[in-house]
């Protein structure tokens, strides 16, 4: 009886974690698709990605106040991608596209024109 449970609760944690790899993909592609529209809309290629630096900073704070145990437990069940992956992502896209200093939408003109 315990060995088909154990059996049962295997088998589930292998699902889990063959969704959660496909999903962490697919949430790194949707991370690349996001980029090049922000940068096609004229956000700064460099500033883009800088969500996932706030949002890894917050995760290492986080972590610091639990054992490393749970720390690493919680990361391995995540469904999204490490805040880490994501910010070297954002960083190697941003690296790929010739700077233009500054956004440059046709709406953050006009805003910026007005507050001057």
């Amino acid at each position: 009886m315990y060995g088909a449970a154990a059996g049962g609760a295997g088998g589930l944690l292998i699902q889990k974690f063959a969704f959660m790899a496909h999903s962490r993909e697919d949430e790194m592609e949707a991370d690349r698709v996001g980029f090049r529209t922000s940068v096609q809309a004229g956000y700064h290629p460099e500033h883009v990605g800088s969500f996932y630096e706030k949002l890894l900073a917050m995760e290492k704070q986080y972590q610091q106040k639990q054992d490393k145990f749970s720390a690493a437990f919680a990361d391995a069940m995540s469904t999204h991608p490490p805040s880490i992956e994501r910010v070297k992502q954002m960083k190697e896209m941003a690296a790929q596209v010739p700077s233009k200093g500054e956004i440059n939408s046709k709406d953050f003109s006009r805003i910026k024109q007005r507050l001057s």
